[in-house]
């Protein structure tokens, strides 16, 4: 394997475990925000993203475009509120494995 067909089947399973945690991710926001929901908004809103930019992977969660109101309830009372930055961070470890799964199925 050439180092170029190496880094593309590597990159693409890396791509496929933040898709993965992206939707694990959104999963555990919307089970697990610290907020009594009163309209249902903020939940439905909570959506989990990847993105494949310029070399670099990334996934994440976010309130969507639907409500105004999603970055006041990420920051209010010093972040308590919060449940974004805490969904990624438990997602980070499934990741890890993946990514070291990712790299023991495609040896260099």
């Amino acid at each position: 394997m050439t180092p170029e067909e190496w880094y593309k089947q590597t990159k693409s399973a890396l791509y496929k475990a933040a898709q993965t945690c992206a939707i694990n991710a959104e999963d555990y926001a919307k089970k697990n925000h610290p907020w009594h929901n009163r309209t249902g908004n903020a939940e439905s809103n909570l959506v989990g993203y990847t993105e494949n930019s310029e070399g670099r992977i990334a996934f994440g969660v976010g309130h969507g475009t639907k409500i105004d109101y999603g970055e006041y309830l990420e920051t209010k009372n010093d972040g308590e509120w919060g449940v974004c930055k805490k969904a990624v961070e438990h997602t980070i470890p499934d990741f890890e494995r993946q990514f070291e799964k990712a790299l023991k199925e495609n040896p260099v």
